[in-house]
């Protein structure tokens, strides 16, 4: 369900996550689109699971509330490593 930088999930009492986390109006589920994903699985003999990739992939909360997320402003490092040094081409990794 949040495997991405988004909160796709409508949550009637925390409306703003999906306000706010959703790519763009429109691209969410709401608890009657969930109904129907259970039904369809059911009918066809299939459990469906719905997973929250927590505390990975929630960024996306943190646009309606920054409170909840850690390091909600930081910007991914240089080369997308921990503390990753570039020497011509060669890279070292120093990630303990």
């Amino acid at each position: 369900m949040t495997d991405s930088q988004s909160w796709p999930l409508e949550i009637p009492a925390i409306p703003e996550l999906a306000r706010e986390g959703a790519y763009q109006k429109g691209l969410s589920y709401s608890p009657s689109d969930f109904e129907k994903i259970q039904k369809y699985g059911i009918e066809r003999g299939v459990q469906v699971y719905i997973e929250f990739d927590m505390p990975g992939h929630t960024t996306a909360i943190a646009l309606s509330h920054p409170e909840l997320i850690t390091a909600a402003n930081a910007k991914p490092c240089k080369f997308g490593f921990p503390n990753s040094v570039l020497l011509g081409a060669d890279v070292r990794l120093n990630i303990f």
